[in-house]
Formats: structure tokens, C-alpha cells, sequence
């Protein structure tokens, strides 16, 4: 999540699996989904399996529609690359500053049975096209979500829930993280080394002080989200949903610690 506030209003989804059958292509209703801008100054867009989203001819991938969280990747360091999302109630464009942040989650609800497309402004010619199924994952979608105020700030907090059953993480607060000169890392919670953290949404302050070294974290298994690149230096905040689990904050190449996430 950037530090600016997200132009989606939307609570973070939760994960759930559908079954889609007929003429279109299966795709996983998981609540995640993955943009990364590469060095060809092309953008790739998946699902938490790997599949892509969007196709340019045929039939378009169908996915349940409701909340999702839009992580964005570009770690690389490319400049150029402008992600656009427009369909019924999203109308969401993001750059990452043309290079300045590694990463940034924003949040979008699609509603059920509706059609969405997405190109990079780079390429407007070249539009993918989605679908969505009457099947949830997240929140109701109802039409009431739409753009509006953000969900999304370096010292604010979304909207507190019980996760369980309502499909919305509460902000849990700040976590403190340093990367050394040196390379080495810390991360502590009101003074206090993190080893266990309650799931929900949190938010990472990073100071980087390497020129080769940066802040990531990951669960066990998943997809590794970059807080900061090897390049970065300077402050920068970054809220990301933790679910329960097993999680390793580390530099890339570089030793990884662990702290848990429990519900």
C-alpha cells in the first residue's frame, strides 16, 4: 500500500476457492491478485495460482467478484510502465511514481456479473478483458462500493472487523523496521522485537539506510512482498495484510528471520 491514499474504497479480501465451469477460462477466486511492471516496460497481472488475468481475444477469464487486493510490484526499478482498471464501480490508475516505490497494495471491488478490462496506458491499444460471476469472494457486492475515500495511509487505519466471517482486516497499528548500513535488519513493535503479531492489516516503516540492501517479507510458501528495494534508501511505509502463518522479514540474499501470525 502507497503512501498516498488508494483511489479504491474497499476492505482487503479473503481467500476462498471457486469452481467455474463453461465455455471460459477457469481462474482462482483467491482475493489476491499480482501486478508486476517489467523491465521491457511491458505489465503482467495474476492470480494468486500464477494464472494471468485478462485475455486480449476470445473468451475473456472469469473470476467471482468482490473484494480484492491489488499488490504491485516493481522491484526492478522501471520507469514508465501506468496500470489502468476501469469497470463498474473501479476506476483505478497506478504508476508507482514511474519508478519511485518497489511496491504498493491498493484494494477494488468488482461487482457480480459485470465486465473489466485493464491496459497499460504505455500500450492503450493492447486491453485485457475479465469477467466476473455472481459468486462472492470477500464482501457483498452489492453496488454500493465504489471509488471514493482511501483505505490506505502511513499512520491511519482502515475500518476494524472481525475477520472471521466478514471478510475485513483491521488495522492492527505500526511495526518499526531498520536496515542497516550494514545490511542487517530489525523489526520491532513499541520497542519490542516481533515474534508474534495478530493478523490483520499493519503497517511496515521502514528505515533504509543501505545503498545494498532493502526490507521484504513473505509467508511461508507465498509470494515475496518488497517493502523497499536493494537501491532504496530513505523512509518509506507500506500497509500489507498478514494472515495466519509462518513469516520471514529479510533482505534478498540475505538471512531471514521469522515471526508468526495467528488469528
Amino acid at each position: 500500500m502507497l503512501l498516498r491514499p488508494s483511489r479504491i474504497a474497499a476492505p482487503a479480501a479473503l481467500a476462498a476457492v471457486l469452481a467455474l465451469a463453461g465455455g471460459v477460462q477457469r481462474a482462482d477466486a483467491a482475493g489476491d491478485l499480482y501486478i508486476t511492471f517489467n523491465l521491457n516496460h511491458t505489465i503482467s497481472v495474476t492470480q494468486a495460482s500464477g494464472a494471468p488475468l485478462g485475455t486480449t481475444s476470445g473468451p475473456p477469464t472469469q473470476i467471482a467478484s468482490g473484494a480484492y487486493n491489488l499488490h504491485f510490484d516493481d522491484s526492478v526499478g522501471v520507469s514508465g510502465p501506468d496500470f489502468t482498471l476501469t469497470g463498474p464501480g473501479v476506476n483505478l490508475s497506478e504508476s508507482l511514481t514511474l519508478g519511485e516505490y518497489p511496491s504498493g497494495t491498493e484494494t477494488a471491488v468488482f461487482q457480480a456479473n459485470s465486465t473489466y478490462t485493464w491496459w497499460d496506458a504505455e500500450t492503450p491499444s493492447i486491453v485485457f478483458t475479465f469477467v466476473t460471476t455472481s459468486a462472492s469472494v470477500g464482501i457483498p457486492t452489492n453496488g454500493s462500493e465504489g471509488t471514493g475515500g482511501g483505505t490506505t495511509s502511513s499512520t491511519g487505519s482502515s475500518p476494524s472487523q472481525d475477520i472471521v466471517g466478514s471478510g475485513v482486516a483491521p488495522f492492527r497499528g505500526s511495526l518499526d523496521a531498520i536496515v542497516y548500513a550494514d545490511r542487517k535488519l530489525s523489526l520491532t513493535h513499541n520497542g519490542n522485537k516481533v515474534s508474534s503479531l495478530k493478523t490483520g492489516q499493519w503497517t511496515f516503516s521502514v528505515d533504509d539506510e543501505s545503498k545494498k540492501a532493502g526490507f521484504s517479507v513473505q509467508i511461508l510458501n507465498g509470494k515475496t512482498q518488497t517493502i523497499t528495494s536493494a537501491s532504496y534508501t530513505g523512509s518509506h511505509d507500506v500497509t500489507v495484510t498478514l494472515k495466519p502463518g509462518r513469516w520471514f522479514f529479510f533482505t534478498p540474499g540475505g538471512k531471514k528471520t521469522t515471526f508468526f501470525v495467528t488469528s
